[in-house]
């Protein structure tokens, strides 16, 4: 079996490197980049779609976002007529960080109208996209749970991981950890940060790298309050485990249909706190979590806090038994035998 996958593999962007080793635990073949999607005329048997958006953006060559939409349809095309079927796992329900909607939206339109198999990660996000897009009655919807990150290196304890970011033992951690944008409602993590019952000491830890006007918002936060740190910048693979093992839970301001970060936290043992949407509800209940009603701050602290009180030892346990069941392999195995079936 051959699987093609139209992206260039960035070092700090494991879930690729994940989904293709699923795969290849497959005894699968795969292919990968831009290029290779453009150029390469043998046969493959699947497409794997995961983000349209590098083409709009103009990644791949430089070019216009109009010419990407057009180029990368006209080849997702081309490989389905040439008999390859046309895999798409749904992340967004639209593209992030992209201000031309109509669009976005189009591109996305034009994906649903050529994927043989939508691959979701929970049932609600079944029910999102086939409100927003039209899908052919042959387009196969199944729900496949996003694979784990136990690939991260996680030798770090506790201890070890406050000691290195300058944290006391005895404080209360809260890490938003990822992209630092405005899209995910920073302001509301502070807010909802300000209005904690926990009693004692209390950290709130934003680690990921931001645009400049982020950065400065946020380093002015965190001179006028001392309890916000702020870890500014890419973080490497070997670094994460230093973010999550130094918090006591993980916290998400903004709610989207998909959230590696959720996942992200329940791999390493820590409760996550996220509003209840898209598939986050979903996932959250299959661990020990606490879920919050979306922009509401007020609710927001109140899960925080009790995530705060929840038994660590117990969330960990309970955490990393969910995410062991993520297992890539499978996820690679669900989606060949529903591809596969025509």
């Amino acid at each position: 079996m051959k699987v093609l996958l139209p992206y260039n593999l960035d070092p700090l962007q494991i879930y690729l490197r994940e989904f293709v080793s699923g795969f290849k635990l497959n005894g699968c073949e795969t292919f990968i980049g831009w290029k290779t999607f453009f150029e390469r005329s043998e046969h493959v048997d699947i497409v794997s779609v995961h983000w349209p958006e590098p083409f709009i953006l103009g990644y791949a060559y430089g070019i216009r976002a109009e010419e990407g939409c057009a180029l990368f349809i006209e080849r997702l095309q081309w490989w389905k007529d040439s008999g390859a079927r046309i895999v798409w796992t749904i992340h967004n329900e639209i593209p992030h960080r992209f201000r031309n909607l109509p669009l976005a939206r189009q591109l996305y339109q034009r994906v649903a109208d050529l994927t043989d198999v939508a691959v979701h990660h929970c049932d609600e996000s079944i029910r999102i996209m086939q409100r927003r897009y039209f899908f052919p009655k042959s387009t196969a919807h199944v729900t496949i749970p996003h694979g784990h990150y136990f690939a991260y290196p996680n030798r770090m304890d506790r201890k070890t991981a406050r000691r290195t970011l300058g944290i006391d033992e005895d404080v209360k951690v809260l890490c938003n950890f990822g992209t630092l944008e405005r899209r995910k409602r920073l302001d509301l993590v502070y807010r909802a940060f300000l209005r904690l019952s926990v009693q004692g000491r209390k950290r709130l830890v934003f680690a990921g790298k931001a645009s400049p006007r982020i950065k400065s918002a946020l380093k002015l936060l965190s001179k006028i309050d001392r309890r916000v740190l702020l870890f500014e910048g890419p973080v490497k693979n070997d670094d994460i485990q230093l973010f999550m093992n130094a918090a006591d839970a993980v916290v998400i301001g903004a709610g989207a249909l998909n959230s590696g970060v959720a996942v992200l936290g329940m791999t390493f043992g820590k409760p996550v706190v996220a509003p209840a949407t898209g598939c986050l509800r979903e996932v959250l209940a299959q661990g020990a979590n606490q879920t919050y009603e979306p922009w509401k701050v007020h609710d927001f602290a109140r899960a925080m806090s009790d995530a705060l009180g929840m038994d660590p030892k117990r969330v960990h346990e309970i955490n990393m038994t969910a995410a062991r069941k993520w297992e890539w392999e499978r996820v690679a195995k669900t989606i060949l035998d529903v591809a596969m079936v025509r």
